[in-house]
């Protein structure tokens, strides 16, 4: 990964290290307000879904303000991505799952 970004991935520059990696686990009761992720000293994000076999019905869904003001829509479908937090555009927000999925939950990883 490092060399596709073209930048060392440590967490030594990272403003506080500690909480640089974090464990989530949503569900319809749950939305993530837009943000931004570009914290000083960070310059790759990694969102890793851990839900296999997730339908793309059933929402939750990472969406990406983009640079174009056409927003860029993302399900969590296991095992993605990685984002530069810096780019415009980069700000994002995390969409409510449907309530008919109450059973359900969306786990994922970042740092």
């Amino acid at each position: 990964m490092s060399k596709i970004f073209n930048v060392p991935l440590t967490d030594i520059n990272v403003a506080n290290p500690e909480i640089n990696t974090n464990f989530f686990r949503l569900s319809t009761a749950d939305f993530v307000e837009q943000h931004a992720d570009d914290s000083a000293g960070r310059e790759v994000c990694m969102l890793l879904y851990l839900n296999k076999g997730w339908q793309e019905n059933t929402g939750s869904e990472l969406v990406f303000v983009s640079d174009y003001n056409n927003p860029i829509t993302i399900a969590p479908l296991y095992n993605r991505c990685f984002f530069d937090p810096s780019s415009k555009g980069s700000e994002h927000w995390v969409k409510k799952m449907h309530a008919e999925r109450s059973d359900q939950y969306r786990y994922n990883v970042t740092s």
